[in-house]
């Protein structure tokens, strides 16, 4: 059995350790998903672990420290390969245990987080496709030492490693190169039965150089690693993003256009994909002009090339078991209706705005109510106000009303400070809160923050990581860096971090619908801020009018100063936090929200075991999302502020609602690879137009010919288009509809 002082020990270590059953390797902990976001207190612990327990699970990701688990299966059979192929000094650093199947896990944390649960290694076993090498990343769980079964051979969770992310990168790459799929790409590229011709593209996979070819393209070679070349990709200035073992070119960045990422290339597909924009039979007609291949009979073989790619490089064969997504629809204003002081101010900025957009009008309400309520109000679960709001909605549409109005709010009870309107880094809302540990950003554009991060841009990416670091500490306390740190008398205080408690960052972003959904990438839901936003889709058309001149409802701004009055009674320091008052939930409150959050739990699992990252992470974030808006329509009230079953169903309702969108959106809209990202955008292209010209297609897609001719002719060969030789009207020409359209 797990002993309370061995669960507190991984506590006091920055872990969130809970609890577990061996046989089903799952929490045996109630509504465990609000673990993912905070540590469980001293007390939970105790009681939790007095009970008896033949094994404890830690959940991994940015709540234990960026923590993240390598997970050989089958057996560990390609963990001694996978050990040989990481320096010893690394691999000499990392928590090593033997797991209860005989496989191995090898924990540590990453100074970056880290993202959701990710196949690293595959292979067939028994005629079916298995998993060998995964990870267990944000939001994931892993059964650890002491359980039954488990057993460390090296290191301690208590003093786990933090490594860089080149590190990281490493560990990570040692595991893919041992994919089963890669290896037989290793293989491929020669025909050696009797009488066979040597085409030109086998002969270039035995005799030609890529590395000539990716240094004319732009690519630099940046080193080597276990027998491999490591190859950077253009635009960007240290690590890498590809590999090269002498056969197979394998690509992992997301950034390495034409490539696509976790693929393996052989030398022709190299040469045909950067030399010849993808054509084989004008890439083998070169090759052949260049000596390579023999008994040319004057016909280039592109039937047998192209059955070369596909044994190089083709996907593994689609899954049509994956569950649907199925889209709710926009965010109706009705949906966003909480009575009182939500409802009382929306409706006040849509009669004073010029162009009315009640969607947006109920969002910054919520927002600026988060604001006043984070640091005062607690859930009994432990839950804080605190909320990420992300308006979408078109240009010119109303989106500025909203923020000023809250400006406006804020301001007449003393209060004017708490709005920002932009921030340069993720150290500037850091420093705010240190000055005023409550704050509401208020920004428009959010889509360009989204972009930012998927172009890798490093301070953007600290506005992420400080943007997740701080909504999860809403409940605790957070220390800020070195150069937050308070000085005196112009010398740094030799205190320490400067401690912020209760932090309470709220942001409401607005963003044009089609920029923001364009902008995502699926890693950005596994990434975790976009998880914890609350995306709310307008869908509508505001049409101009002349606004009301009316004050600020007064109902409405006696609640505001009650709440700010709240915040004061303990002092407006960041290291001081004022009295917190919880909220009751009514019995029938609590019983819904218990089935809510075991709901959410199945169909994170659900999504999960189909391979569906981005809509598990979502669905992990949905009960919290839930009970942070239950939180706000009891507060909204101006009496009776406890959660009631009222409160409940409607927090489940929206965030259900907003996370089937944003699935459904993500799925339409988002990509991993600049290739996919024109493929979506020409699928929408077609789709909306039922029938479309080549030359329309063209214009509208801003791509040259040869770019829009591997688009259409891939989803051509994926099923997804067809190609008309005449329009509905009879008129010739090339033309694309919806396949079966």
């Amino acid at each position: 059995m797990i002993s309370p002082e061995l669960a507190e020990s991984y506590r006091l270590s920055g872990l969130s350790a809970l609890p577990a059953s061996k046989a089903d390797k799952t929490p045996c902990v109630p509504a465990w998903g609000r673990y993912r976001e905070r540590l469980p207190t001293k007390n939970e612990t105790a009681a939790w672990f007095a009970n008896g327990h033949d094994a404890v699970c830690i959940v991994c990701g940015a709540v234990s420290g960026n923590l993240e688990c390598i997970d050989f299966d089958h057996g560990g059979e390609l963990y001694p390969a996978w050990a040989e192929k990481v320096r010893p000094d690394l691999l000499g650093r990392l928590a090593i245990e033997t797991t209860q199947s005989g496989g191995r896990h090898v924990v540590y944390r990453c100074e970056e987080p880290v993202e959701g649960n990710a196949k690293l290694a595959t292979g067939v076993r028994d005629g079916k496709q298995v998993s060998l090498i995964e990870t267990r990343g944000e939001g994931g769980l892993v059964l650890c030492s002491p359980s039954e079964g488990y057993g460390l051979v090296q290191g301690d969770f208590t003093s786990l490693p933090v490594l860089k992310a080149c590190e990281r990168r490493e560990l990570l790459d040692a595991a893919r190169s041992l994919d089963e799929r890669t290896v037989r790409e290793e293989g491929a590229g020669r025909r050696t039965a009797p009488g066979d011709e040597l085409r030109p593209g086998d002969d270039y996979c035995v005799r030609g150089d890529i590395g000539e070819v990716l240094t004319r393209h732009g690519w630099t070679l940046a080193g080597q690693s276990a027998g491999n070349q490591l190859w950077r990709r253009p635009g960007k200035d240290e690590g890498h993003s590809a590999t090269y073992n002498g056969e197979v070119f394998h690509v992992f960045s997301t950034n390495a256009e034409p490539f696509e990422a976790e693929r393996g290339y052989s030398r022709f597909q190299v040469y045909a994909i950067l030399e010849h924009g993808g054509d084989w039979e004008a890439a083998a007609r070169e090759l052949r002009r260049m000596g390579y291949g023999a008994g040319t009979s004057g016909n280039v073989d592109l039937a047998g090339i192209m059955s070369h790619v596909t044994a190089a490089g083709a996907d593994e064969p689609e899954q049509d078991d994956k569950p649907e997504i199925p889209d709710p629809g926009p965010v109706t204003a009705e949906m966003l209706h909480a009575p009182g002081f939500v409802t009382d101010l929306a409706e006040y900025s849509l009669a004073t705005s010029n162009r009315p957009n009640p969607t947006v009008a109920y969002a910054g309400a919520l927002a600026v109510l988060a604001l006043l309520t984070g640091r005062v109000y607690a859930s009994e679960r432990g839950t804080r106000t605190n909320i990420y709001i992300v308006a979408l909605a078109g240009s010119g549409m109303g989106k500025e009303r909203p923020r000023q109005v809250n400006y406006g709010l804020l301001a007449s009870i003393g209060a004017g400070g708490l709005a920002v309107d932009a921030f340069a880094s993720g150290e500037g809302i850091e420093d705010m809160l240190s000055v005023q540990p409550n704050l509401l950003l208020q920004t428009d554009e959010f889509s360009n923050i989204i972009d930012a991060m998927r172009s890798r841009d490093k301070i953007m990416a600290g506005i992420n990581t400080k943007l997740l670091s701080l909504v999860t500490a809403s409940g605790g306390i957070h220390v800020t860096r070195i150069r937050a740190r308070q000085r005196v008398d112009g010398h740094l205080d030799s205190g320490g971090g400067q401690v912020i408690v209760h932090p309470n960052l709220n942001i409401f972003a607005t963003a044009v619908p089609d920029r923001f959904y364009t902008a995502l990438a699926t890693e950005s839901f596994q990434s975790g801020l976009v998880g914890r936003c609350m995306i709310i889709d307008s869908g509508e058309f505001t049409r101009l009018r002349k606004p009301a001149a009316l004050g600020m409802p007064a109902d409405v701004k006696r609640a505001a100063e009650s709440f700010w009055d709240a915040n004061r009674s303990g002092g407006l320091l960041a290291s001081a936090a004022p009295p917190t008052a919880t909220l009751r939930e009514t019995p029938e409150a609590s019983e819904f929200l218990e089935a809510a959050a075991s709901e959410a739990d199945d169909l994170a699992e659900k999504y999960m075991g189909a391979h569906m990252g981005e809509a598990s992470a979502l669905w992990m974030r949905a009960f919290e999302r839930c009970c942070k808006l239950a939180m706000l329509h009891a507060l909204s009230r101006y009496a009776d502020r406890r959660i009631g079953l009222e409160d409940a169903e409607w927090g489940k309702r929206l965030s259900w609602h907003v996370t089937g969108r944003m699935l459904a959106m993500g799925s339409r809209y988002a990509c991993v690879t600049k290739f996919d990202e024109n493929a979506n955008r020409a699928l929408r292209i077609i789709e909306e137009a039922g029938v479309v010209s080549h030359s329309r297609l063209l214009r509208l897609m801003h791509l040259d010919r040869d770019e829009l001719r591997l688009v259409v002719e891939t989803l051509r060969e994926r099923g997804q288009i067809a190609m008309l030789t005449q329009a509905p009207n009879g008129r010739a020409g090339i033309y694309y509809s919806m396949a079966g359209g």
